[in-house]
């Protein structure tokens, strides 16, 4: 058998909504409506307020990730000091 490939799969990727309404919303602007120019949608107020929302969110999210990702040698670091310290 030919053992070419090697490693697991990671599993099915994470479906991004906003990138495919990203996407369909540039189609129909630039298909149905024949305008390829960005600057035709300029957000509202509340939609700014809800993107401040979701990143503050997202920002959350994300540095509990990276604190769990940490974890183990955070613990490994103060271990090291306190045997330093206790001599």
């Amino acid at each position: 058998m030919d053992d070419s490939i090697k490693g697991g799969s990671t599993g099915v990727p994470q479906y991004n909504k906003r990138k495919f309404q990203q996407r369909r919303v540039k189609f129909e602007r630039e298909m149905i409506y024949g305008d390829f120019s960005n600057k035709t949608q300029e957000p509202t107020e509340e939609q700014i307020a809800l993107k401040k929302k979701r990143e503050a969110k997202e920002a959350e999210i994300e540095s509990i990730r990276i604190e769990k990702r940490r974890r183990g040698s955070n613990t490994i670091k103060k271990r090291k000091a306190e045997r330093m310290k206790n001599g």
